[in-house]
């Protein structure tokens, strides 16, 4: 609680000392909102695109402080920042924490969302929402696409998906079934929905899953009973929807200005980009399955069979099949072939770090093709880091590995323990740990509704998706994943060890790697920026900075 504004105040305060006019998309905002300052309530610049959320709130801001200054927007996104709690490493973020020294709506708008999905949390984990919560819900929902109204898909079809697929069946099975007409079977007569854990899941699970919600979605319209049921719960969300859909059909457009820049297209390959994005800036929580998935194609040559005993879980078919990685490429190669869409914004401002990234990638015509095997490691590491965490155990060398003590996490007793003859072996955690196959799927559905829409890539419009999945991601618990502790008798023998697990392990020590690399991750871009200007021939005078 102290690191964090420590650093939002060094970050703001340097921003403040050397920026010291409105840079980029801040002309736009600030003069927008010093206009309302100055009392011209219906005066708006037709190149803003979102709505006058963060205006309004910084109005208010102005009416208690008198100031309307640069300074003093700015601030209000440094208090937005600090205001989320949910976990330190959420508010290092880089593309978050960049901004919040700078007056844009992405901060302020995220912090809107997470209350509102605090709010669903909250009130849904007690059952139905009570009236007065459903107004509340509501109006944090219309509060959140005040600030921006990409986040209809977080206030609005999000808690749809979530409510709905918890109130369509009665019961869950994680057993895999004999085959896809066994799910349906279940599904139909029992209501029972296949939703595995993301730890035990096979690639085949996850068609059995879709295929089981299928069947649920067909039964409930056959039942009205079920299908009263969800409309009780999910009613202040489609109103939300419904709201929103006729702000559409009264505007025109999604956005309010500058319309012809910004036109909803499909554009694919968004989704493939969101793997790339989410497995750099979370190497440190996605690396073990990374090692995993290399050793497992290791492993898989006869000359180093040898490195089968290393597998963390011991999951021999870990990676899909030949064939299925094969159908995986053509996907991905039709969609880079036909669909891959950049933007005249792109190419046109090499002040943001995607102009580089795209022109390298255009640079030849088959550089875009080699990204495709990386594109599917980092889905494959993203996908695994939602299963349980992988955890510390200690394990006899003498031990058969046949999976059931490793699995069981059982204790021994001390007597058994005399602090030789073991090693360290990342091992599965408890069962029900993570998340599930259904939310993954949900969370899929509403990043790529939110993602395929922009012909524009910017790394500020993967945050939401980004936040909801690291929510998701489980860590390892103190003390559950310990098989050995040391006594008095062996303390010196393996003390070593013992302070390795409880500051590294036990602990979850991908936590401190996440820590580190955002904070270097800060520290250089940060430095980039304020150290870094240059000027364009067209605006000579002017510094223009490097940034997100």
């Amino acid at each position: 609680l102290v690191a964090l504004p420590a650093a939002i105040a060094l970050w703001f305060s340097a921003v403040s000392s050397q920026v010291r006019e409105p840079y980029l998309d801040e002309v736009f905002h600030v003069g927008q909102v010093q206009q309302y300052c100055r009392g011209n309530y219906w005066h708006w610049d037709p190149k803003i695109t979102t709505p006058p959320g963060l205006y309004v709130f910084s109005f208010i801001f102005y009416k208690i402080t008198g100031r309307c200054d640069l300074d003093a927007l700015r601030f209000i996104n440094a208090l937005s920042l600090f205001a989320i709690h949910s976990a330190l490493n959420i508010c290092l973020f880089p593309p978050l924490f960049f901004f919040c020294a700078l007056y844009y709506t992405d901060v302020a708008s995220t912090l809107s969302v997470l209350l509102f999905t605090r709010h669903l949390i909250e009130n849904n984990s007690r059952g139905p929402s009570t009236f007065f919560q459903a107004c509340v819900s509501i109006l944090l929902a219309i509060v959140s696409l005040s600030f921006r109204q990409t986040n209809i898909f977080w206030v609005g079809v999000f808690p749809i998906a979530l409510l709905a697929l918890g109130a369509l069946h009665k019961h869950v099975e994680s057993t895999r079934p004999g085959s896809g007409k066994s799910v349906v079977l279940h599904a139909w007569a029992n209501a029972t929905f296949y939703d595995p854990q993301m730890r035990d899941a096979m690639l085949n699970d996850f068609w059995l899953t879709c295929i089981s919600t299928v069947t649920l979605v067909l039964r409930a319209l056959y039942f009205p009973r079920t299908l009263l049921k969800i409309l009780r719960l999910v009613w202040p969300y489609i109103i939300v929807l419904g709201l929103f859909g006729s702000f559409v059909l009264w505007n025109g457009s999604v956005v309010l200005g500058d319309k012809g820049n910004h036109v909803a297209t499909l554009h694919l390959p968004q989704m493939l980009y969101i793997w790339a994005y989410t497995s750099f800036f979370s190497i440190g929580l996605t690396y073990p399955f990374v090692a995993q998935g290399l050793l497992s194609v290791f492993a898989a040559i006869p000359i180093a069979a040898v490195m089968e005993p290393l597998l963390i879980f011991g999951r021999q078919k870990f990676l899909p099949r030949p064939a299925v990685l094969f159908g995986f490429v053509l996907v991905m190669t039709v969609t880079i072939k036909f669909n891959t869409i950049v933007h005249p914004f792109t190419l046109a401002d090499n002040r943001h770090f995607t102009f580089y990234v795209f022109r390298y990638l255009l640079a030849y015509p088959f550089i875009k093709y080699l990204a495709i095997p990386v594109y599917m490691s980092c889905a494959w590491s993203v996908l695994q880091a939602l299963g349980a965490p992988a955890q510390m155990c200690e394990i006899k060398e003498d031990e058969k590995d046949d999976g059931k003590g490793i699995a069981s996490g059982k204790p021994q007793s001390e007597s058994e323990d005399d602090g030789q003859g073991q090693l360290l072996r990342l091992n599965d955690a408890p069962f029900g740990e993570g998340s599930t196959i259904g939310f993954v799927l949900v969370w899929i559905g509403v990043s790529a509704l939110q993602l395929i829409t922009a012909p524009l890539v910017e790394p500020r419009y993967f945050i939401l998706p980004w936040i909801m999945w690291r929510l998701r991601v489980p860590q390892s618990h103190p003390g559950a994943s310990l098989t050995t502790r040391p006594t008095h008798k062996n303390w010196k023998q393996c003390w070593g060890n013992w302070f390795y697990i409880v500051l590294w392990a036990e602990h979850d020590h991908r936590l401190y790697l996440e820590t580190l690399w955002f904070g270097l991750i800060n520290v250089v871009v940060g430095y980039i920026f304020l150290n870094w200007g240059f000027e364009w021939p067209q605006e000579p005078g002017k510094t223009q900075r490097f940034m997100w």
